[in-house]
């Protein structure tokens, strides 16, 4: 394959990005790669973003924009691929930026390896632009077939071994017909952790993955006002509806071992929810009840018992002792505890 006839289509959600959206776009036009697509896709914005996006536009043909009425990343992604027309696609956030020669190393990758998925590394810089440190035991560079592929899906669902594997979906150049042939979506009730819902399938239908993660391409922009930063209503429900989906994605594949991971993943993301709760500052009277309704969920019960405490505290560490004794008053000490320690 020849690296210079691929075309790579990048997807860039915006919502209220007026202030780093052309740091952005700048980033990704002025680059040593050319074959390349830019679909800016509007969310609603309520300030400039869509006034600006236009006067970008054109200034370059290769920038296309749209917009999409149905709120949320999901909406704004699924509509950008209906557009897409490259062989690949690549998801950039607005208020990111990726480095100038990110898809010309990624091209050449997909010339020698014919990979499905390409995955890079990434920087995070907190608002002032500030490079924040961050040591994570990473999965090693690498092109990963057969077996080795399985082994890259199963540690994205749950790494056991430390050797973990991000699940951002910005962090990957996709080639699109594995998306498109097996009618894979983002879920557009999913406002939190898509993600990871939707890369699960897309690496566990996937052939060869490229792994170039030591090369840290991206640059993640971290924002006190995102979502994750603050309380999300429905996510406990939004997560019980991506893992319930996913337990009957791996049921479907007759795959085991993927069902056993995403348990423990599940219990990571129950122990997110009970902090997520935590974040309410508006109806605190009925964080109690909330959390309780987690603690004492069929799913969350069934796991925790098969798991056990040994092999519980040895994958989730202290945390699950948290989901063991179900104890509210705990939670919120422990809680309490680390703000003090952080303050």
């Amino acid at each position: 394959m020849n690296s210079k006839n691929v075309k790579i289509s990048i997807i860039v959600p915006m919502y209220n990005v007026e202030k780093y959206l052309e740091i952005c776009i700048h980033s990704l036009v002025n680059r040593n790669y050319d074959n390349l697509e830019i679909i800016l896709v509007d969310n609603n914005s309520t300030d400039g973003t869509y006034k600006l996006a236009e006067k970008i536009q054109k200034e370059d043909s290769r920038i296309k924009l749209y917009q999409c009425v149905t709120q949320g990343p999901s909406a704004a992604r699924n509509l950008g691929l209906q557009y897409a027309t490259g062989e690949y696609v690549s998801f950039v956030d607005a208020d990111d930026c990726l480095s100038v020669e990110a898809y010309e190393y990624v091209s050449k990758d997909i010339s020698k390896n014919n990979p499905d998925i390409i995955l890079y590394g990434y920087y995070t810089i907190d608002c002032n632009g500030n490079k924040i440190d961050e040591s994570y035991n990473y999965i090693s560079d690498g092109v990963y077939k057969k077996e080795k592929n399985r082994e890259f899906l199963l540690h994205m669902a749950f790494s056991a071994k430390g050797m973990n594997v991000p699940s951002y979906v910005y962090l990957r150049v996709i080639r699109k017909a594995l998306i498109t042939n097996n009618h894979i979506k983002f879920d557009e009730n999913i406002l939190r952790s898509e993600d990871f819902q939707f890369l699960i399938k897309i690496h566990a239908l996937s052939v060869v993955t490229s792994c170039i993660y030591s090369k840290k391409f991206y640059q993640y922009r971290q924002n006190d006002l995102s979502i994750t930063h603050n309380f999300t209503p429905n996510y406990w429900e939004m997560i019980q509806k991506i893992f319930k989906d996913l337990w009957e994605f791996a049921q479907m594949e007759k795959d085991t071992e993927l069902k056993k991971r995403l348990d423990l993943r599940f219990l990571i993301y129950t122990i997110n929810a009970i902090n997520n709760e935590l974040r309410d500052k508006k109806e605190k009277i009925y964080v109690k009840k909330r959390i309780n309704k987690i603690l004492y969920n069929n799913c969350v019960d069934r796991i925790v018992g098969e798991i056990g405490i040994i092999n519980g505290i040895k994958y989730l560490g202290y945390s699950f002792l948290l989901l063991k004794i179900k104890s509210v008053f705990l939670i919120k000490m422990i809680n309490f505890i680390k703000g003090v320690k952080n303050g």
